[in-house]
């Protein structure tokens, strides 16, 4: 895909872009989205240098179905383990909603990458993104369209805060990984406590 494809799909992102509650369907075919900040609160409540309302704050991919991956992992709060973005933002906000990190438990194990935040903290993180935060989607379920690679093409032309992975060019990316970092610190010591 061309440099003036790639400006194509971030300009029809920003064009189509919602809150989730005003999107009427979620189309069940792959493609990329966009998610934007929209509110002023959540401007000060991230607190990040250079964002502001309407700013994007993270591009994604879904391999099989936008519905699937936007429902289920992004704005589920059974998710946050499985999700990038609610793992940054939840990192980000962590202090200022009192979220408490837990590590992570699968197949008998326990690692220390914060998989959830306890006491209603994961409801409280979806809660938030719904009310300051908005989404556009390209669908691309035709043969020419290699998916990943529209996604790393439109990630690093774009430079979102919230993608941390073939970003060099991202300006908060340094303030991002200390709080994910900071964030399975903590979940580390919950850890160790539990053992």
């Amino acid at each position: 895909m061309s440099k003036d494809g790639i400006d194509r799909i971030l300009k029809h992102f920003q064009e189509s872009a919602k809150p989730i509650e005003e999107i009427a369907e979620l189309p069940n075919r792959p493609g990329v989205y966009a998610i934007y900040l929209r509110s002023e609160q959540g401007v000060l409540e991230l607190g990040l240098s250079g964002v502001e309302i309407d700013s994007l704050l993270y591009i994604g991919k879904a391999m099989r179905s936008w519905r699937r991956r936007i429902l289920t992992e992004h704005f589920s709060s059974a998710a946050t383990g499985s999700s990038t973005l609610r793992r940054s933002l939840g990192a980000l906000l962590r202090q200022y909603m009192c979220l408490i990190p837990h590590p992570r438990r699968g197949n008998g194990n326990v690692n220390s990458r914060c998989s959830h935040f306890e006491f209603g903290g994961d409801e409280l993180l979806t809660s938030w993104m719904q009310t300051r935060l908005k989404l556009g989607f390209y669908i691309c379920d035709g043969k020419e369209f290699d998916i990943c690679n529209v996604e790393l093409r439109l990630i690093r032309r774009a430079s979102p805060p919230m993608n941390i992975h073939g970003n060099r060019m991202n300006p908060a990316g340094r303030v991002v990984r200390s709080a994910r970092k900071s964030c399975i610190e903590q979940a580390r010591r919950e850890l160790c406590e539990m053992n």
